[in-house]
């Protein structure tokens, strides 16, 4: 007989697809979050009972076998700490999910940058193809299915290596797109520690057949080369990978590019966006849905038919002759792929950046400065703490002094509280000029807000 399971924040992106999975594999599921959000009206719907708030009188009254939680769940929260009391199993979300899918053929997919993407375009290979696929994702896409899981599905998954849990893993065949100075604290704020975890998971366990590496990444192949007896697959831009694209050409439209596999001409890809990193993840998922069944023929055919994950240069719309775009990036590597990719539309380029976690400030602060070589305008704006604890001398000014100091030809503004943006933003628009927000915190809907009231 299958437990109760009792999932605190249960209104996350990935818990929410959690809860929908134990339920599909015959669990009895509960849980809580302090929103009525969209997404637990939607599991309401689907017969899934939710507490508003965090109060032990609710998992008392379902005194269940098995409790879920994230990082984000503090432990004095009152539902954790009744689960501790009284000896209820407690489960991080992720070792939950490496128990559920044991039992399916697993594709995996890891790195600092890219993760939502490569996954969401697996994930959309092998459902065009019509092979049952259950999607584990990190965000969301408008383009994948909500699917059931069954025993022939194929399970593509987004790991996180933000702490650690990426290793609880043991996929079929796994993807690493990049390997950067990210979520550091969790590893001491030793970036060989960081290098070493990916280490592992590039050795596998019991179960690994491939692993397939960007080689357009320095330290990504730096680790990979300590690494024996392992089955490899490499793709990128770059000359010696095993999957190449090159001679790529840019439009408002998206990218073209010639295919090259193992020194053979496979013919043109042509994908419907902008930014050439995310050509490179098109490459890894189609290795990866080529060892599931999808021919590199059909991969091409398909992806000309992709959307990206919601908030990945996100077009909110355009009025009066502006362009409204969301984007989640907030890594400094991030916001600077996104921004040389907007730069093929060629319009006046308004950032608005959120700096995120006060961890990540301590150990990217400055380098945040070198991020907007490609925007002519930026505005930053306090750091978003996410579930973190001010440090002594990081702040959002502090950010902003380093984006004046690389950039000291252009106008750069501080706007500390959000709701100030779209005023201010305001005095500074033009016609054709292009607006984008960018970070994955409580930037969240300002673009929207941005577009209703220019």
């Amino acid at each position: 007989m299958k437990h109760k399971v009792y999932f605190i924040g249960i209104g996350g992106a990935g818990m929410s697809s959690l809860a929908l999975l134990a339920k599909d594999l015959g669990y009895f599921v509960y849980g809580s979050d302090i929103k009525n959000s969209d997404t637990v009206q939607k599991l309401k719907r689907k017969g899934i009972k939710i507490f508003l708030g965090h109060d032990k009188k609710n998992i008392t009254s379902v005194n269940p076998q098995l409790v879920v939680y994230t990082s984000a769940i503090k432990k004095d929260n009152p539902e954790f700490q009744w689960a501790k009391k009284n000896k209820i199993k407690l489960q991080h979300r992720f070792a939950f999910l490496s128990q559920l899918i044991l039992p399916f053929k697993t594709i995996a997919v890891s790195g600092s940058h890219g993760k939502t993407t490569t996954t969401s375009m697996v994930g959309f290979l092998l459902q065009q193809a019509k092979i049952p696929t259950y999607v584990y994702l990190g965000g969301e896409n408008k383009c994948l299915k909500e699917t059931k899981i069954t025993p022939q599905s194929w399970v593509v998954l987004e790991t996180d290596e933000s702490d650690r849990s990426f290793l609880l893993f043991d996929p079929l065949i796994s993807i690493i797109t990049n390997i950067d100075r990210d979520h550091l604290s969790n590893y001491h704020y030793r970036f060989n520690e960081l290098k070493n975890a990916f280490k592992r998971f590039i050795k596998g366990q019991k179960r690994r057949k491939l692993t397939i590496l960007c080689t357009d990444d320095k330290n990504l192949v730096q680790v990979a080369k300590n690494v024996k007896k392992q089955a490899f697959l490499t793709y990128g831009l770059h000359s010696q990978a095993d999957f190449q694209a090159q001679n790529l050409k840019y439009s408002a439209s998206g990218i073209t590019a010639d295919l090259i596999f193992q020194g053979k001409n496979i013919g043109q890809l042509k994908v419907p966006f902008l930014n050439e990193k995310n050509v490179s993840n098109a490459l890894g998922a189609m290795l990866a849905a080529q060892q599931a069944g999808v021919s590199f023929k059909q991969s091409r055919k398909y992806l000309q038919k992709f959307t990206l994950p919601k908030r990945r240069s996100e077009i909110i719309g355009e009025k009066k002759g502006i362009l409204i775009i969301d984007d989640h990036a907030d890594h400094p590597t991030e916001v600077k792929t996104t921004l040389q990719s907007l730069k093929v539309l060629k319009r006046r380029i308004i950032a608005i950046y959120e700096p995120h976690r006060y961890t990540r400030m301590k150990m990217l602060g400055e380098k945040v400065g070198t991020a907007f070589d490609d925007a002519d305008i930026i505005i930053s704006l306090d750091i978003c703490p996410a579930f973190e604890k001010p440090i002594k001398g990081i702040t959002g000014k502090k950010v902003n002094d380093y984006i004046k100091k690389y950039n000291p030809q252009k106008k750069v503004f501080y706007v500390a509280k959000l709701d100030e943006v779209p005023q201010f933003l305001k005095k500074l628009i033009q016609p054709h000029d292009l607006v984008v927000t960018l970070g994955p915190g409580t930037i969240k809907g300002l673009a929207q807000k941005i577009f209703q009231e220019i």
